[in-house]
């Protein structure tokens, strides 16, 4: 069987921040290992894939309308976000210029040292089943990654007990329960859920919660 070749995210020690790539023919055909990030323009969070990262900015494939001058904050590593401007716009591919350096080493020790960093996350709400062996529940999500889920659940479960948690729109997902802290559990994903299939099941769940006002 023939080799795809491998597209993954590319960091540069650079102080500019990425500039436009030329667009493959679309009879190539390539196994990509993007980064996912989490991106925040207004009011809305959602993720995407980084494809380069420089001291001076990234480039990113956005799964929502971005244009130049809008203000947004990306999420590289869990819970550090980097505030920036969109420089440039190409299809579904946007430069953003970051407003400070981009500490390209620390996130390269971050990814190959240690333990391995925790997938960008969403909030979201609504109720998603769970169940474990026989026993099933309602409980109500609080936010997803590709990689899992965090309920809140006054039901007590072990660590490492297996669970299949079912959303609306996805079906059930098999996972095992990570940790559990004062009402609320993590599950673990078995699979990580295909990114596009995520990013429009959290677009539809917030758009189906009332707006607040």
């Amino acid at each position: 069987m023939e080799q795809q070749p491998i597209d993954t995210t590319v960091y540069s020690l650079s102080d500019h921040p990425p500039s436009p790539a030329g667009e493959r023919r679309e009879t190539e055909r390539y196994l990509t290992l993007f980064r996912v990030g989490a991106i925040t323009v207004g009011e809305n969070h959602e993720l995407c894939l980084i494809k380069n990262v420089s001291g001076g900015g990234m480039r990113i494939r956005a799964y929502c309308a971005l244009e130049i001058g809008a203000r947004v904050a990306i999420e590289l590593k869990c819970g550090v976000p980097v505030a920036g401007t969109v420089g440039w716009v190409e299809g579904n591919e946007a430069g953003i210029v970051s407003d400070e350096p981009i500490d390209v080493v620390d996130i390269l020790n971050t990814s190959m040292k240690g333990t391995k960093p925790r997938m960008p996350r969403v909030a979201v709400e609504g109720m998603v089943g769970l169940r474990e062996g026989a026993q099933h529940w309602r409980v109500a999500a609080c936010d997803i990654s590709q990689g899992g889920i965090k309920l809140r659940c006054d039901v007590e479960l072990a660590e490492a007990s297996e669970v299949v948690v079912t959303l609306p729109d996805l079906g059930p997902i098999h996972g095992t329960i990570c940790w559990c802290d004062g009402g609320h559990i993590g599950v673990s994903f078995n699979t990580p859920l295909p990114l596009e299939k995520l990013v429009l099941w959290i677009r539809s769940r917030h758009e189906r919660t009332p707006k607040a006002g």
